[in-house]
């Protein structure tokens, strides 16, 4: 079976634009529990949808035009677009988050994914809260700036109970990247029990041989945030890749992929993924999209649950 996901979401209403704090006073006051300020949050963010990235609100938040975090009164009439301006159009678009290490709401990433135009992989690591247990066996298929990685780590981990991440990054640059996150933020025990592989993702039952041993696998395809962006991930190794991961997730495992249209090759590989989810057998596994529909060049979420 073959879910799709879309959401259909009222006409973008104009929101005056909020004065932004710096991300480290935001941020302080985010996790002292102040949920309903998202300035921190919100000054973390991408469009996806616009031509011209230079008009983000990481460089120029005057061009930045949003609401506070979705609330009751928000829930019946908000919409998950944002509108980005650049010199010629102002194009309604959904942005997203660069980074975010640490889900601070996992249970509530598709909220805000509907209401907010929250980043995916929000939802993503809801998925992962709810099925991971500690002492289980997890990769990241495509390490990049680490924070998947970090995420993971963190769910298998508790007390002197450790399960195991695997790593795995082409670029050594991604690796070290990730090796930083992961000394900082985790303790000594758990660290010990994250390898990093620098290998193509195709490559990752070499490492990881036996059957029905994973509970998840996860894909962030494209380039390196910040990266080299000519090196990217194929169609062809992911394909290989995910008929890898289909072998090794446990019943009751999925396989998470984050694939990017944006960019040159993007599509292609977002098309191979799709039919490769659609033709999986609906017995044995519930295959699910997250997109949104009014942006056409915003990231896609599948969802591959083993039963």
């Amino acid at each position: 079976m073959f879910l799709r996901f879309s959401a259909f979401l009222s006409p973008p209403r104009m929101w005056k634009a909020l004065p932004l704090r710096t991300p480290v006073d935001a941020k302080e006051k985010f996790l002292k529990g102040n949920r309903n300020d998202s300035s921190w949050w919100r000054c973390k963010r991408r469009c996806y949808g616009c031509s011209n990235n230079s008009r983000c609100s990481v460089i120029n938040p005057g061009y930045y035009t949003s609401r506070p975090s979705p609330s009751a009164k928000h829930l019946s009439s908000s919409s998950a677009v944002f509108i980005a301006s650049n010199d010629s159009v102002s194009t309604a678009c959904t942005v997203s988050e660069t980074c975010d290490p640490v889900a601070t709401e996992p249970e509530d990433g598709l909220s805000r994914f509907v209401f907010d135009g929250f980043k995916l992989t929000a939802v993503a690591h809801s998925v992962w809260h709810r099925i991971v247990k500690v002492g289980d066996t997890v990769i990241d298929a495509t390490c990049g700036n680490g924070h998947d990685t970090l995420i993971l780590a963190r769910l298998v981990s508790r007390d002197s109970q450790q399960g195991h991440v695997y790593g795995f990054d082409l670029q050594q640059s991604a690796l070290d990247i990730t090796s930083l996150l992961l000394d900082k933020e985790l303790t000594p025990f758990q660290r010990e029990h994250v390898k990093l592989h620098q290998m193509c993702h195709s490559r990752l039952d070499e490492v990881v041989k036996d059957f029905d041993s994973v509970r998840v696998v996860a894909f962030n395809l494209g380039y390196l945030p910040g990266g080299n962006k000519s090196i990217i991930t194929q169609a062809t190794t992911t394909l290989r890749a995910l008929e890898s991961a289909k072998r090794i997730i446990k019943p009751g495992g999925l396989i998470s992929i984050i694939a990017y249209v944006g960019h040159e090759g993007g599509r292609e590989e977002y098309d191979a993924v799709k039919n490769f989810t659609a033709n999986l057998p609906a017995e044995n596994w519930v295959c699910s999209h997250f997109q949104w529909t009014n942006c056409p060049i915003s990231p896609h979420l599948m969802i591959i649950f083993r039963k």
